[in-house]
């Protein structure tokens, strides 16, 4: 995570003009979100310009890999005859 902040905050910063408190929350919020919600997320923060949407895309490419977890699929293969 400190390497996200460490990149993202002056990123950030340069969109949002806010001080570096309100910022870090909201990458800490934003990374706690799937993938999809957090993009929505900041999309509503950042809007649409090219540079809120390069950003989003290499926040959510820089994340940690998110915790994988059974899903119904592997449940069902079980089943197929």
């Amino acid at each position: 995570m400190a390497d996200l902040k460490t990149w993202g905050l002056p990123r950030l910063g340069q969109l949002l003009p806010l001080d570096e408190e309100s910022l870090s929350q909201i990458i800490d919020y934003s990374a706690s979100l799937p993938v999809d919600a957090c993009a929505d997320h900041l999309k509503n923060l950042l809007g649409d310009s090219p540079a809120a949407l390069e950003f989003i895309a290499s926040f959510n490419n820089r994340r940690s890999p998110p915790i994988t977890r059974p899903c119904c699929k592997k449940r069902c293969l079980l089943f197929i005859p």
